[in-house]
């Protein structure tokens, strides 16, 4: 029985964020807006997660960061103290990601990463093996 995959992924999009991957850790580079943006959005996201959680902080958390691009957010949260796993489609944002990890002084960060598809995706939120 042969099974038939389907996708969200749009390729325009991923080989977009594969050619901007280079730049994503500039914060005066072409993903500026980005950085000024994470400024706000992570201290609000971490704040919204404490609430739900009705903790003060994220230590012991684990938190899956789906479309994480090279990890903006999910570098801010695990050094919260969440442990974090950032997938997405964009290998060359994974690869920034890497590099960027490889060149933090504060090794002890919680993050793990994977490339996934976006099948690969619904079965690793459905607990499924998804490599």
């Amino acid at each position: 029985m042969e099974s038939s995959q389907t996708t969200t992924e749009d390729q325009r999009e991923t080989d977009k964020f594969n050619r901007l991957a280079v730049q994503w850790w500039d914060p005066q580079g072409l993903m500026w807006p980005l950085h000024r943006l994470n400024d706000m959005r992570a201290p609000f996201v971490i704040e919204k997660i404490q609430q739900h959680f009705k903790t003060v902080s994220l230590k012991g958390l684990r938190i899956l960061d789906i479309g994480c691009g090279a990890g903006l957010l999910a570098e801010r949260m695990a050094k919260q103290g969440a442990t974090v796993t950032g997938i997405d489609v964009a290998a060359k944002n994974i690869a920034a990601l890497l590099k960027r990890l490889r060149m933090l002084v504060t090794s002890m960060l919680c993050l793990t990463w994977k490339l996934l598809s976006t099948s690969a995706i619904c079965r690793y939120l459905c607990h499924e093996p998804a490599i």
